[in-house]
């Protein structure tokens, strides 16, 4: 199994960091400075030259939150982020039919359209719900700055390749700021803050709704040129989101360090290792897992307390319930009054 990681450089200057860069030079910001503890030159960038790894791209993006502190700064990035100008990956996404096409092209090909983002979709009878999963460990500003970036690269994206404006609910990672109108500008009026993962949903019947005048046989020439890119890069998704993808198929079986590092090929004195230099470890990462799934089996599939205990292999609910409120902060009672908002 291949993947990148922190320090793999595989995403072009030219792509994703120029998004960043206009923004900064149209607000007045001096690119060196912008560009500032990164370890690439403004020069490398406009000659497309230069190729960066996450690590540098979640520096620039760490410069952009410093200085340009305005609160619409990342949603005016992901204004710009999907489709992108990204060469044959955003010719692809560009001439998706549907929004569910346009999922599936986003995460089979998250190392060229969405490098520190994956998404976990689902549906239930009236809805579809897309999660955000962050591809590698940030810290908590960080971590807003993206699901405002990505949340609104998504809306913005659907509004542009559709010709409509849909109308979408958010439950955000976060608390309520002081001021929500770029929230009600970029993304939706519909907003509910203080919910343990970021989550997008709207009305199911937008995903299979056709997209006007896309052309099947460019999609497939961009798609090919995209799996020949990938297949030069150090894998198509982060070890983290590797792990995840693992995780996640396996969370109904015993799960350990020593059986996860069989699964990647390695000891697991390495995994370890590897999970230590992204600023995590296996236990956050299960923890992270059950969160997840745990999430969706009440909001999409509304199971029970005692369900979904027993999906994921607890045997008393009462430990259960003690270890849902560990990882998010809340009883699963607390959850089901805010799914109420859905």
């Amino acid at each position: 199994m291949t993947y990148y990681e922190l320090d793999s450089r595989f995403i072009p200057g030219h792509h994703h960091p120029s998004v960043i860069l206009e923004l900064g030079l149209s607000r007045g910001v001096d690119s060196h400075v912008l560009l500032k503890g990164c370890g690439v030159f403004y020069e490398d960038i406009l000659a497309a030259k230069s190729v960066l790894s996450s690590a540098q791209l979640q520096q620039l993006l760490s410069n952009a939150q410093r200085l340009l502190p305005d609160p619409e700064t990342a949603f005016l990035i992901g204004q710009q982020w999907l489709p992108g100008h990204y060469g044959a990956a955003s010719q692809m996404l560009s001439q998706a039919h549907n929004l569910q096409q346009a999922l599936e092209l986003i995460n089979n090909f998250r190392a060229l359209l969405s490098p520190l983002m994956s998404l976990r979709w689902a549906m239930d009878e009236h809805r579809v719900y897309l999660m955000f999963q962050h591809s590698f460990v940030l810290k908590a500003e960080q971590q807003q700055f993206l699901d405002q970036l990505h949340a609104t690269a998504i809306v913005s994206m659907c509004r542009q390749l559709s010709g409509q404006r849909w109308t979408w609910h958010m439950h955000c990672n976060h608390q309520r700021p002081a001021y929500p109108e770029q929230y009600w500008l970029h993304i939706s009026e519909q907003l509910h803050f203080g919910y343990p993962a970021s989550v997008l949903s709207l009305p199911r019947e937008h995903l299979h709704q056709a997209w006007p005048q896309r052309n099947t046989t460019a999609c497939m020439a961009a798609q090919q040129q995209c799996h020949e890119a990938l297949g030069r890069l150090d894998g198509s998704q982060s070890i983290l989101d590797a792990l995840a993808g693992y995780l996640h198929h396996n969370l109904r079986h015993t799960l350990n360090l020593e059986r996860a590092a069989h699964y990647f090929g390695m000891s697991p004195a390495s995994l370890k290792r590897k999970l230590q230099r992204h600023q995590t470890g296996f236990q956050q990462q299960l923890d992270l897992a059950r969160t997840r799934q745990a999430l969706f089996l009440y909001q999409v599939q509304g199971l029970s307390n005692e369900e979904v205990a027993r999906w994921l292999a607890f045997n008393d609910t009462t430990n259960f319930r003690r270890s849902f409120r560990r990882w998010t902060g809340y009883t699963p009672s607390e959850l089901r009054q805010r799914l109420r908002h859905f």
